[in-house]
């Protein structure tokens, strides 16, 4: 039967993986998957009337387990919702190795960890996709933000712009990569790490009036929505906007514009108090800038040195463009 997994793999997979990992094994499974969509909508059935949020990740980098549970906690955050738990949902090919299957599981339970979160449920399937795909949805109680009097707001980044796709470019263009690069400067262990990092800035939201995760399209889609939601215009400086030097250097040499790229654990915060919010940043180990300012008129302003151009609606993320004209053909 399509989607179904034999009690042996299944058991490998999922509950030895878990029993490893959570003592007192808090989680449900079934061993006989639907498509995502499927899963997507009995999550939204069951969890009716809780507080919930979902992303969908599709990769076939191990690192997206993490990535995908990093941003269901920031989607939450996003909404007002402190989450507690997480239930997840890997649909995998025909041919995908059960060793790769386990990373993946694995990769889930330790980001939910890190995050103090506690995992309900893992579901595993096959089905027939090029690349494993990843539901992820993070369930909390409502809170209420401090709302804090201020003539003017400012826009608050924490975290780097294109850190995700910086990540999954060192691994999947490595070769290509290495022709210009040392090995160890192409190590992205310090930009997995945030990812993790970023999402735990709790007490900060409290003292927000808005946030926005940045993740598919990069800061500058993120921007774009949070404009379009708050109905104002900004004017945002370039070059406060946090890059790392591995992001910097791999868009640049693959020709991909970093401000448009995927950026798991990151985020944009709208306060009245930015320094308050970027010494919280700081307290906690965290990379925050003050990034620009918004403005009651229309006007979208990138300002860039003494250039002043306009922010462009979202047209993609450039890493999934770049993937998809060249490395759909195989992958390093």
């Amino acid at each position: 039967m399509a989607g179904r997994l034999s009690f042996n793999e299944y058991d490998r997979v999922v509950y030895k993986t878990c029993g490893k990992a959570l003592t007192d094994r808090p989680f449900s499974a079934r061993r006989e998957g639907q498509a995502v969509a499927w899963h997507l909508e009995k999550a939204n059935e069951t969890l009716s009337g809780v507080n919930t949020a979902t992303v969908i990740c599709q990769d076939n980098s191990s690192d997206i387990a993490l990535s995908a549970v990093y941003d269901a906690a920031l989607k939450a955050y996003a909404k007002n919702i402190c989450p507690v738990s997480v239930s997840a949902s890997l649909l995998i090919g025909e041919s995908f190795e059960e060793r790769d299957a386990k990373e993946y599981v694995a990769g889930i339970i330790k980001a939910a960890k890190k995050l103090s979160l506690s995992v309900s449920e893992i579901n595993v399937s096959r089905g027939d996709v090029a690349e494993p795909v990843i539901t992820v949805t993070a369930v909390g109680d409502k809170f209420t933000r401090q709302i804090l009097p201020s003539n003017e707001y400012y826009i608050v980044q924490v975290g780097h712009t294109g850190n995700e796709a910086g990540i999954l470019l060192a691994d999947k263009a490595s070769s290509m990569l290495e022709q210009y690069y040392p090995r160890h400067f192409l190590n992205t262990d310090r930009l997995m790490a945030e990812l993790g990092e970023t999402a735990l800035v709790r007490d900060l939201l409290m003292e927000t009036e808005f946030m926005v995760p940045v993740l598919e399209g990069g800061i500058f889609t993120a921007l774009w929505d949070m404009l379009e939601y708050l109905h104002l215009g900004c004017s945002v400086e370039i070059d406060k906007i946090n890059i790392t030097q591995l992001t910097v250097e791999i868009c640049e040499r693959l020709d991909i514009t970093p401000y448009r790229a995927l950026s798991g654990g990151c985020a944009l915060f709208v306060t009245g108090k930015p320094e308050d919010a970027v010494a919280m940043c700081a307290g906690a180990g965290l990379c925050a800038s003050v990034i620009g300012v918004l403005s009651k008129s229309n006007d979208r302003f990138i300002v860039n040195g003494e250039e002043k151009g306009y922010l462009e609606r979202p047209t993609g993320d450039s890493y999934k463009i770049y993937k998809k004209n060249n490395l759909s053909g195989g992958l390093s």
